[in-house]
């Protein structure tokens, strides 16, 4: 997803900009300021591949050599199940 806000919507996205891919239930938000107070939304293909455990698409799936079909994030989770 790619956001492109203007007036006083882009700081307010901004400080959200972490928790925004839950909030839309998507994998990824690229967040733009633009010159005008609209808002516009585009809708794409995330980039990466997709994760095995929680289905969101990023960079960094196989970033664990144990666990090369999910996130660094799930890999972590994965782990601590295991410990424990």
């Amino acid at each position: 997803m790619h956001l492109k806000a203007g007036g006083d919507l882009y700081p307010l996205l901004e400080e959200y900009a972490a928790e925004l891919p839950a909030l839309f239930i998507v994998s990824q938000v690229k967040l733009e300021r633009h010159g005008e107070k609209v808002l516009s939304v585009h809708i794409g293909r995330a980039g990466g591949l997709k994760c095995e455990r929680c289905w969101k698409y990023a960079a960094d799936v196989g970033s664990v050599a144990e666990l090369p079909t999910v996130l660094r994030e799930c890999a972590a989770v994965l782990a601590e199940i295991v410990e424990n």
